[in-house]
């Protein structure tokens, strides 16, 4: 009984967590402009501001994941 309640806490504040970041971006990829009047360079500037920004995001976590690789491997002596 412990142990559901601590993970389904544990998996509810990850789907908070994740909401909210999707949330962030959505906010970003929005174009606030009236249907007729939309600029297409203007929103094509702005997804790929979007894009980048992510794959900025992606290649930063990934070299933290790599770099944190040798730190990990090391404190897990010994564990099978």
């Amino acid at each position: 009984m412990v142990v559901s309640i601590s993970l389904s806490y544990t998996y509810n504040r990850r789907i908070v967590f994740i909401t909210s970041w999707l949330s962030a971006v959505t906010k970003l990829a929005a174009i606030d402009t009236n249907p007729a009047e939309v600029d297409f360079f203007e929103a094509a500037k702005t997804y790929t501001q979007l894009f980048e920004f992510l794959m900025w995001v992606g290649i930063g976590s990934g070299v933290f994941l790599l770099l944190l690789s040798p730190i990990l491997k090391r404190a897990m002596h010994g564990v099978r």
